[in-house]
């Protein structure tokens, strides 16, 4: 995970957080509501904090205009099997008179509970998209799947339908909370994310652009860095595992979550080596360690980590279950139909440029896209750039 501050601003934003006053409940009608179950402030972010936060960066401090007020939702959505549960996340409304547009940004990947919107301890994923709020957009931030409240199951990593189903119904729930809240927004919807979180929109966009009776209109996405051909990501990681390189704790998340998703029901020493399987199975992935805990766990080397057996198995065709899972949930086959903001990092070692230039040739002749191929920039150093790319793009419109 992207660290942008120093040690000092850190400790600001850990004190700022943890020192707030716990507010209670936030009144909220309950008539007429299909998705929201609960609200309440979680807390504000000023925009000298927010400026400290992106180290006095000239260019960020062009889009921060306005102090920011964070809340805290719960809301109605499905599970895996269709049953109905309970998931979270955050609403960032800029301190500010008037009208303003809403943008739904899917959180990129992390692997502490703590980082999850709701949660905003310290660092987390709310202190990054303050940017956008403190712009003037209200911002929408579900913790998906395996967050929140929802921490008690493991998070559904790079799972299409339940990515796209937690960000929808956080939609619906979102909007009915600012109207709950007297809160003025527009028809105007963005959508927008970064590495599993620009997976995660595209799979959202996907499923909004087939529905007519959208009561919001959909109307710019930017999508950042994202493994859309997941197969094909899969394969470019594993083809040799002698070499080291992307996020090794990625690729070992995809497969403990795949295989409890689809039920394989392999053990996990089917797929890692010892003592690795058992640290895995012990729950190094259920949101007690952010990446770089588990990354002390784990070898760098993903020929230590990954069973070879089941990589040779693979190639050979004899991981059918594994394969249909990669196919089902690669995306990369899709002609958008709104505008779509396309960026990639030209040098990402998580999220290989492939994903999206192959994205982009294929949408060669569609006017809704526009590709940016990103120079100097890893996985890591680009998320910056992108936001300032984003919020450039929005504010076409």
């Amino acid at each position: 995970m992207i660290r942008l501050i120093n040690f000092l601003t850190f400790l600001v934003f850990i004190l700022f957080y943890n020192c707030k006053s716990i507010t209670p409940p936030l009144t909220i009608p309950t008539e007429d509501l299909e998705y929201l179950l609960s609200g309440e402030q979680a807390g504000q972010i000023s925009k000298n904090q927010l400026v400290a936060y992106w180290d006095n960066n000239d260019t960020a401090n062009a889009f921060i205009q306005y102090d920011v007020t964070v809340y805290r939702i719960t809301y109605k959505s499905i599970d895996l099997d269709g049953k109905e549960n309970t998931l979270s996340g955050a609403i960032l409304v800029p301190d500010m008179t008037g009208v303003k547009s809403v943008v739904s940004v899917q959180h990129a990947t992390f692997f502490a509970e703590q980082e999850a919107p709701s949660v905003n301890d310290g660092f987390s994923v709310v202190s990054r998209k303050s940017i956008f709020a403190a712009h003037g957009y209200i911002v929408f931030l579900p913790d998906y799947h395996g967050y929140g409240v929802d921490q008690a199951s493991i998070h559904p990593y790079h799972h299409a339908e339940s990515l796209q189903t937690a960000s929808r119904d956080m939609l619906f729930a979102g909007y009915e909370f600012l109207q709950s809240q007297q809160i003025d927004f527009n028809q105007q919807l963005f959508l927008a994310g970064y590495s599993e979180g620009a997976y995660a929109t595209a799979a959202l966009q996907q499923a909004l652009e087939k529905r007519t009776d959208l009561p919001f209109s959909l109307t710019a996405t930017s999508l950042g860095s994202g493994a859309y051909n997941l197969k094909a990501t899969f394969e470019y990681f594993t083809a040799d595992i002698t070499q080291s390189f992307g996020c090794t704790p990625c690729n070992a998340f995809l497969l403990q979550s795949f295989n409890e998703v689809y039920t394989i029901g392999h053990p996990l020493t089917h797929y890692f080596q010892s003592p690795y399987a058992n640290l895995i199975e012990e729950g190094l992935f259920l949101g007690a360690y952010d990446a770089a805990g588990i990354a002390q766990q784990l070898p760098a080397d993903a020929a230590q980590l990954f069973n070879p057996v089941f990589i040779l198995n693979y190639y050979n065709g004899a991981e059918t279950a594994w394969e249909n899972a990669l196919d089902i949930n690669s995306i990369h086959q899709w002609q958008p139909n709104h505008p779509t903001l396309v960026t990639h990092n030209l040098e990402d070692n998580v999220a290989p440029f492939f994903n999206s230039e192959a994205f982009a040739q294929n949408n060669q002749a569609n006017p809704n896209l526009e590709f940016y191929p990103v120079p100097q920039t890893d996985h890591f150093s680009g998320i910056l750039q992108w936001g300032i790319l984003t919020l450039d793009y929005f504010d076409k419109f």
